[in-house]
């Protein structure tokens, strides 16, 4: 009998940084620049075939106050991502990735949120 040959070829992990890597990373900053008075959060799920990734701001001093500040959405394909808002629009691609993330985290609102928390944890 003949041996089955090896149709698959080569197999490799992507070399693309998956966003939810990109959120993790961020998620570990915060607590560095916040003393760890706020955690940043990633949670994620699978539900009809797409990747669903929540960003949170979780506040231990405070019952573990859990506050979401926004989710993203893609397929198999880390790109392209959806925000998951009223308005949502695809990002293509990590770079365009990168730029609407620091746009959210560095926003005057997503600010007023951790002054806010923070004020409430060292009351």
């Amino acid at each position: 009998m003949a041996a089955h040959a090896d149709l698959w070829g080569e197999i490799a992990p992507s070399t693309v940084r998956m966003p939810v890597s990109i959120l993790r990373e961020q998620a570990s900053l915060l607590g560095a620049k916040t003393n760890h008075v706020i955690e940043g959060k990633v949670e994620t799920w699978i539900s009809e075939n797409k990747f669903y990734h929540s960003f949170k701001f979780v506040v231990p001093a405070l019952d573990n106050y859990s506050y979401e500040l926004f989710q993203i959405i893609h397929g198999v394909n880390p790109y392209p991502v959806r925000p998951r808002e009223p308005l949502a629009f695809d990002i293509e691609n990590e770079e365009a990735f990168l730029s609407w993330l620091g746009q959210r985290l560095s926003s005057s609102e997503t600010k007023r949120i951790i002054g806010n928390l923070l004020a409430q944890a060292n009351r």
